[in-house]
């Protein structure tokens, strides 16, 4: 029997004991010394706004003290201002301020920022619970108004407005309880308001005549009402006020720009620069008023002492990316790209600062694909990417795509009264359904502007103009009896009016000119054209107005001569050779009208002419029966042009293509490829492809093609070809019901 060296076998087990100890009381005291270590690091960093290692280094120290609530808040802090922002630093954040209200309930700062956080958040059930846990612990007015936020997300309109009333009624200098009440409550449920909106915003001002905050949030109002000349006076009275508050400043700045009184927002703007040059905040508000001014000088040197200030702060590199765009100084623009892409920052807004430089670079179809990328990915740009596309279409000759970019943008309006971007836009639409001829879309835009913008406005005389253009193109396709003298009398009164205004006055006498012609008052309308000559004798836009003068008079050979005459002075313009084409289509001679047209193509320098000449073309084919002809021209188009979409449309309703199945699904993916998944145009096509499937359409496409127009009306509701498609697919389906809604 072998012996057991039990002595021995103690002594191993007490050694490993000792020894599994001694490596955890080392790692114990390695985790402590590294935490106590990167507390100061952590502290320092945070300090020299370093948020990456300041939320690195605060992380390890919280991991072995969970309870110290500073820099549990620090840490928090830190994690909502890294970039990019992400879930995870917002996760983060949030498990930080939760333990500091877990260790501390009556820390009503921190239960403030996470109440905001899950407000902003769309969480607003969580909201509700943190703020009432700590409202039981210690009442407060700004929680208490945050409560009231989340009650009005959580639809509980009767208690947000009881909270805000109870919170008013203690606390009258609690603004921003006013606001809501102003700006939502009163506007949305007037019932449980009590008082027009414009009573709430006087009211905060009453309660509170020496806040800067109260005059700002009554300015707003009024910009919003459209009234600049009250908000001017509200912006004075809030710049004699404290300004010590950098939020509030920074507010007023914001308010200040937005009311075009950019010399005072300069003075402030040099005074935050005063107190502390590095906050990325000034910056991009420097950069909004430098934008306005549309000064390429102040633009350059806001993007440049910006980044030098700020460290290169990734919370300003887009905008300064976005000044150096628009200075034309575009040497550092890469750089900071790649930069922003290394880091993974805001991809939709690269693709947006990409487009620009493309469209900077004359490379706008390039743009075009880059703002289409940027409008499919999550983000806050989507009514300045509608406002893009919408400019790059119309540049680019297709009416209807940017006329759909803008209604999409019109669809997620501002529900404030005369937001100018959204003005812009319906004055925008209202120029493109003219180009369209589309005159009772013209007039209805025209009414919506008048409801939001004030008389006397350049932008109102503008859409007036539109307005009798439209009405006097009615008022000659009018074919009934009556006596419209009287009408065409008020039409020449209030173009008479709008002379006076020298900004108009040139449109308005091309205006009167149609109207004389339309009447077939010759001499009048030559008259004027003879006086607009005299000022402009090397206008070729009155080189073609003379010739449809001599064209209603039956002056042939002048206005032939006229044509050849503009062709010759501006060999690359598009509007003397679709004018002469027009002509000549009028007159039967199609051979010479195609050689014309063929000709430009070929002489045309600018692709974008070519196109445009190219597609005129195609519809002539169209209106003189040549359908093979169309077919093959546009085939060739197609190719010639592989980025363009309006072309491959206009072959998809070429009889070889509604023949072939197999041939319009690559086209229509073509289209969706140039769109991306989000883009109207390729889900019509295919709902259109898919209802001409006969028996396979109920039994395989139905759905889809209800779900994919369905999404085009969701995105813009007044896409009325969409909802017709709808209810023809209803209809074919036998959902008579649904068909006639």
């Amino acid at each position: 029997m072998r012996y057991f060296n039990w002595k021995l076998a103690i002594v191993l087990v007490v050694a490993s004991v000792v020894f599994g100890f001694s490596v955890y009381a080392l790692h114990h005291w390695q985790t402590t010394q590294r935490a106590r270590q990167a507390l100061p690091r952590g502290l320092k960093a945070f300090d020299a706004k370093k948020w990456d290692e300041a939320a690195e280094q605060l992380g390890l120290y919280i991991a072995s003290n969970n309870q110290d609530i500073s820099a549990l808040v620090k840490y928090g802090d830190a994690q909502l201002k890294r970039l990019p922002r992400t879930k995870g630093n917002f996760q983060q954040a949030i498990a930080a301020y939760r333990n500091v209200l877990r260790f501390r309930p009556s820390d009503i700062d921190t239960a403030k920022k996470l109440v905001e956080l899950y407000v902003k958040g769309g969480s607003p059930d969580e909201a509700k619970e943190i703020a009432t846990r700590s409202l039981s612990v210690q009442d407060e007015p700004g929680l208490r108004r945050l409560l009231a936020m989340a009650l009005w997300q959580l639809r509980k309109f009767d208690e947000a407005a009881a909270e805000l009333k109870s919170v008013l009624a203690k606390h009258p200098d609690e603004v921003l309880a006013y606001e809501f009440m102003g700006r939502y409550v009163a506007n949305t449920k007037p019932e449980l308001a009590g008082l027009p909106a414009v009573a709430w915003f006087d009211e905060a001002v009453a309660k509170n005549p020496q806040s800067a905050l109260a005059y700002a949030v009554q300015a707003e109002y009024h910009l919003g009402e459209g009234d600049k000349t009250k908000a001017l006076a509200d912006l004075t009275r809030a710049l004699a006020c404290d300004l010590s508050d950098a939020s509030v400043r920074q507010r007023l700045i914001d308010d200040l720009i937005a009311a075009d009184a950019l010399d005072k927002a300069r003075e402030q703007l040099q005074a935050l620069q005063e107190i502390d040059d590095t906050d990325p905040t000034l910056w991009n508000l420097w950069a909004k008023l430098a934008i306005k001014t549309k000064s390429a000088e102040e633009m350059f040197t806001v993007a440049e002492q910006g980044m030098k200030a700020t460290g290169e702060s990734l919370d300003f590199i887009a905008t300064a990316t976005t000044l150096l765009v628009f200075s034309d100084h575009l040497e550092k623009v890469d750089g900071y790209l790649a930069r922003m892409r290394d880091k993974d920052l805001d991809p939709a807004r690269q693709a947006y600062l990409e487009g620009l430089l493309m469209e900077k670079q004359g490379r706008l179809r390039d743009a075009v694909a880059c703002w289409q990328r940027a409008v499919s990915l999550p983000s806050n740009l989507r009514v300045e990417m509608c406002w893009r596309l919408a400019s790059a279409y119309s540049q680019l000759g297709d009416i209807q795509s940017a006329i759909n970019q803008l209604q999409m943008m019109l669809a997620q309006r501002s529900s404030e009264k005369g937001d100018a971007i959204y003005v812009d836009a319906q004055l925008f639409l209202a120029r493109l359904y003219a180009q369209d001829r589309d005159w009772d879309k013209v007039r209805n835009t025209v009414r919506q502007i008048r409801q939001v913008v004030p008389e006397g406005s350049q932008i109102l005389k503008e859409a007036t103009l539109l307005d009798l253009q439209a009405w006097t193109h009615e008022l000659a396709a009018d074919r009934s009896n009556a006596d419209k003298e009287p009408v065409w009398q008020e039409i020449e009164a209030q173009l008479a009016k709008l002379s006076e205004d020298t900004d108009s006055a040139a449109g308005v006498k091309l205006l009167q000119v149609q109207i004389a012609m339309m009447r077939g008052k010759y001499a009048d309308a030559s008259a004027v054209l003879d006086a607009l000559e005299s000022k402009n004798p090397s206008d070729i836009r009155l080189m073609l107005v003379r010739a449809e003068l001599c064209i209603a008079q039956g002056q042939n050979d002048q206005a032939r001569a006229l044509y050849e005459k503009a062709i010759a002075a501006a060999p690359q313009a598009f509007d003397p050779v679709r004018g002469f084409a027009t002509f000549l289509d009028r007159q039967g001679q199609r051979a010479e009208c195609e050689s014309l047209l063929k000709g430009a193509i070929a002489r045309f320098n600018a692709p974008q002419l070519r196109l445009n000449c190219s597609l005129t073309l195609a519809d002539l084919y169209l209106r003189w029966g040549e359908k093979e002809k169309r077919s093959l021209w546009l085939t060739a188009l197609t190719a010639e042009f592989p980025t363009d979409i309006q072309s491959r449309r206009m072959l998809l309703t070429c009889e070889p293509m509604i023949q072939d199945p197999s041939r319009s699904q690559k086209i229509i993916d073509e289209i969706k490829a140039l769109e991306g998944d989000g883009g109207s145009q390729w889900r019509f096509e295919q709902a259109r492809l898919w209802l001409r499937s006969g028996d396979d359409f109920k039994k395989l496409h139905y759905p889809q093609v209800v779900k994919i127009l369905q999404e085009n009306l969701l995105n813009n509701p007044d896409d009325q070809n969409s909802r017709l498609l709808l209810a023809t697919a209803y209809a074919m389906a036998g959902e008579q019901q649904l068909a006639l809604k």
